[in-house]
């Protein structure tokens, strides 16, 4: 499934400027993961690489990579009993579309998407699902800066598993640099 996410980001960024691209840029990220309704993790944090291909400067698509560390949790079984859970990590690969308004010096943009998403958690199986997320973000790109733009982003992460589900709410703050733009 990873070959077939690298082809894809490849594809991706090759396809761009036949299809009418205005803009590929590649970005990386950081910041915090938080479980949502799951007691098996804490909050950890999170960094990954984007690949952005502008169709339009309200429409584009990102090709993404993200790696997560989840704090550790500890029980306390009663009696001065108590126990330390691996949090967890978690990676995953997949694409983006990102919706924006506004102008090109400050923007607000909606992102929905789509992945692969591994957890793995010492003492418990690992957990490989198709997962979604959506979320709000806010991008500036200083006049002065030719090609540099800064985000932040609150995404909000469902992986469907059996019975249930994993979520979780990821806060991050990016930036990227555009290589290939037509006006």
């Amino acid at each position: 499934m990873r070959r077939i996410g690298i082809l894809a980001t490849f594809v991706l960024v090759l396809a761009a400027a036949p299809a009418g691209a205005t803009g590929i840029g590649i970005g990386v990220f950081g910041g915090a993961s938080i479980p949502v309704a799951n007691d098996l993790s804490d909050r950890g944090s999170i960094y990954g690489v984007r690949v952005p291909v502008s169709f339009s400067p309200g429409l584009s698509a990102e090709a993404f990579y993200a790696q997560s560390a989840l704090g550790d949790v500890t029980e306390d079984f009663g009696g001065g009993i108590t126990g330390t859970r691996d949090g967890g990590d978690m990676k995953s690969l997949g694409a983006n579309v990102v919706f924006g308004m506004g102008a090109p010096s400050l923007s607000f943009h909606a992102i929905l998407g789509i992945g692969t998403y591994k957890l793995e958690r010492e003492g418990s199986e690992d957990i490989k699902k198709t997962g979604y997320n959506f979320g709000l973000g806010l991008g500036i790109a200083p006049p002065g800066l030719m090609g540099l733009s800064f985000d932040v982003r609150g995404e909000f992460v469902m992986m469907p598993t059996d019975e249930t589900s994993q979520k979780f709410g990821n806060v991050t703050a990016g930036v990227t640099y555009k290589f290939f733009s037509t006006p």
